[in-house]
């Protein structure tokens, strides 16, 4: 059985600086209520979209607003690719707990903090290589959009 709301809350505010297994249990039981969350969300929404949404594209088509049936069509996509990432996000650091990984940065190998694994827990790298990775990224969009000019 998942720890309670106030144990998982109570785990997760100690004074430890990186995870111990109780920490991880807890931060567990909170992707574990995420990752039931998002599929019902996602089933309600897939259910409620069903007729609904064809019929909206039907209709935007059949007026010939082509543009507006891209464009719910490209927002539903939207939706359910966010959705589907932050799935496979939770499923791949369910699977790091499961291996005993959880909390290892993946980039370096030091442990990541518990702050960082409490605001988000599906990080598989510490704030440094994280930030790292994302600094390097914006430079090379910035030269390869520099490149195009």
């Amino acid at each position: 059985m998942p720890p309670s709301a106030a144990a998982v809350r109570s785990i997760l505010e100690s004074n430890v600086t990186y995870l111990n297994g109780d920490q991880i249990k807890a931060l567990e039981a909170i992707l574990q209520n995420r990752r039931s969350k998002l599929l019902q969300e996602m089933r309600a929404y897939l259910y409620r979209e069903g007729d609904h949404g064809q019929r909206r594209l039907a209709e935007a088509s059949g007026a010939g607003d082509g543009a507006a049936a891209t464009i719910l069509a490209e927002m539903d996509i939207g939706f359910l690719q966010h959705e589907t990432a932050e799935l496979r996000a939770i499923d791949a650091a369910l699977a790091r707990m499961a291996t005993a990984s959880y909390g290892t940065c993946a980039s370096c190998g030091n442990d990541i903090s518990l702050a960082r694994m409490r605001a988000q827990p599906t990080a598989h790298m510490c704030l440094a290589c994280q930030q790292h990775v994302e600094r390097h990224r914006t430079c090379d969009s910035a030269r390869a959009g520099s490149k195009m000019e």
